[in-house]
């Protein structure tokens, strides 16, 4: 599932180039390609405790127009955090947030969801990655 030091786990997650679809939700995890359907898109937690920082990079095969995209950790596909509201895909870029506190018990599970807007221009070939750090208490 990832990487551990004694009470935490670095989490990767990946997807392979993609040409992401106006207005289409993604899930994104540890697989390779991000699907429009969170079955099978989830990492389960082993331990009570949180996710404390996300970095998040994305890069752009073709760049698309400026509007947009939105990335939250979907916490049992009940709950949304945001990670960003404001990523712009005409670029390609990152975002580190390190001052997360979303809690999880044993057997909660998540995955990142990405929520693209209705582009004037689509980017094209779009991978994104990065990694979670979670704490167990």
């Amino acid at each position: 599932m990832g990487y551990k030091t004694p009470n935490k786990m670095f989490i990767p997650f990946i997807n392979s180039a993609m040409d992401p679809g106006d207005g289409t939700t993604y899930a994104i995890v540890n697989y390779y390609t991000a699907k429009a359907t969170t079955t099978n898109r989830a990492i389960t937690l082993p331990c009570d405790g949180r996710i404390t920082a996300v970095a998040l990079r994305w890069d752009c095969g073709t760049v698309g127009s400026n509007e947009a995209v939105e990335y939250y950790i979907r916490k049992n596909n009940t709950t949304d955090y945001t990670i960003s509201t404001t990523v712009d895909q005409s670029a390609s870029s990152q975002v580190v947030l390190s001052n997360l506190n979303i809690p999880f018990v044993a057997g909660d599970y998540f995955w990142i969801k990405n929520v693209n807007p209705a582009w004037v221009t689509n980017p094209l070939q779009v991978r994104e990655s990065g990694i979670i750090l979670f704490e167990c208490d």
